[in-house]
């Protein structure tokens, strides 16, 4: 069931599933290798303090990207709130595509970086 931008009042739950299934395991496949990449560069000394900063971190980002991409998302559909559903697809499409410029953006350079040796045991 592919989720068509003008649905309008057939769209149902089933519709988005896929969608947000496809969303979160994107977030999984993201989210796990930052944590290691970011954790794996500090000494064992400090790794509570940095667990403590980057979950710290996790939480101003989230909140600072749900407001940007709330301000994107009324931004693009301005008046369109009386306009009907298409208006609504046109900025969910405008936060989306921002959304993952984003998250390119974040994960891009992590390629960059290199690998840490192993620790020994």
């Amino acid at each position: 069931m592919p989720v068509r931008a003008a649905s309008g009042g057939s769209l149902t739950a089933w519709h988005l599933a896929v969608p947000l299934v496809l969303t979160g395991m994107g977030t999984g496949v993201l989210v796990t290798p930052l944590l290691n990449t970011v954790l794996s560069r500090v000494r064992p000394a400090e790794i509570g303090i940095a667990s403590g900063v980057l979950s710290t971190g996790q939480q101003i980002g989230g909140s600072v990207g749900v407001a940007l991409l709330g301000v994107i998302f009324y931004g693009t559909l301005g008046e369109g709130v009386h306009t009907g559903v298409a208006a609504y697809g046109h900025a969910l499409t405008a936060a989306l595509v921002l959304d993952l410029a984003a998250a390119v953006a974040v994960s891009a350079p992590l390629r960059l970086l290199p690998h840490p040796a192993a620790p020994r045991h």
